[in-house]
């Protein structure tokens, strides 16, 4: 199952401002999707508290690819900072809601800030799922803000194993991400009880696979694509389905 420190992992960064780390851009398509959908389904067309935090979704791309490849402290943080600001005037109109979304995003805003090599990578791809839980936020599914981000703690995780053959360091953070979820589903369950299903289901076969070294077996590019294309598709049926 392999070694248990995740920090000597050394990563090689791509050149560019889109980050393709860790699958991030996977997370940030998906939960983006997921986070339209559900403001879409919630009025006849974007407010405008919608319309900003989109704006701010979008931006998220190339500023956390800036981020990734600056050194810690204010040379990173000047690029999360812009996006932070946006989103504060959603996080005060979903007050008291937004609460739980802003204890989660704070710690993983801080945790960026300082990370380095597949920390950074463990954190980063969480903190930008928080873009489809700001969007659930200002739909008025409050219920719904921190699915993505758990979701994502999951799946990033397995990715991160997957890439760095660390599991046995990092089945802790991936089993915590699939017990989100899965409080998550059952919270979902007297709304959609189709998604609380498939959110069951998709984390039972993902931790299944986990210990059977079955990850391995699929080719790392395959494995991305795959991988994109579920998280997509598991999120956008759940959002659909509210």
């Amino acid at each position: 199952m392999g070694n248990t420190d995740i920090r000597n992992y050394k990563i090689i960064m791509r050149k560019g401002i889109i980050p393709k780390e860790g699958g991030i851009l996977g997370v940030w398509l998906s939960t983006l999707i997921y986070g339209v959908i559900l403001a879409v389904k919630s009025s006849n067309g974007l407010s405008l508290s919608e319309s900003i935090t989109l704006i701010a979704a979008l931006a998220a791309l190339p500023a956390s690819g800036l981020a990734l490849r600056s050194e810690p402290g204010w040379s990173r943080m000047k690029y999360i900072l812009p996006i932070t600001i946006l989103y504060l005037p959603i996080l005060y109109d979903a007050w008291p809601h937004s609460i739980y979304y802003l204890i989660a995003v704070g710690a993983l805003l801080f945790g960026a800030i300082i990370a380095r090599g597949l920390p950074l990578i463990l954190i980063g791809g969480p903190l930008i799922a928080g873009i489809g839980g700001a969007l659930a936020l200002t739909s008025g599914h409050q219920i719904l803000a921190l699915l993505p981000i758990t979701y994502s703690i999951m799946t990033v995780a397995i990715a991160g194993a997957r890439v760095s053959k660390l599991y046995r360091g990092l089945a802790l953070p991936s089993f915590l991400g699939g017990i989100g979820v899965i409080i998550a589903a059952a919270a979902l369950y007297e709304i959609c009880s189709i998604a609380s299903i498939v959110l069951v289901l998709d984390v039972g076969i993902r931790l299944g696979l986990y210990p059977l070294g079955v990850y391995d077996k699929v080719s790392l590019k395959l494995y991305g694509f795959h991988e994109a294309f579920h998280s997509l598709l598991v999120l956008a049926l759940v959002a659909y389905c509210i």
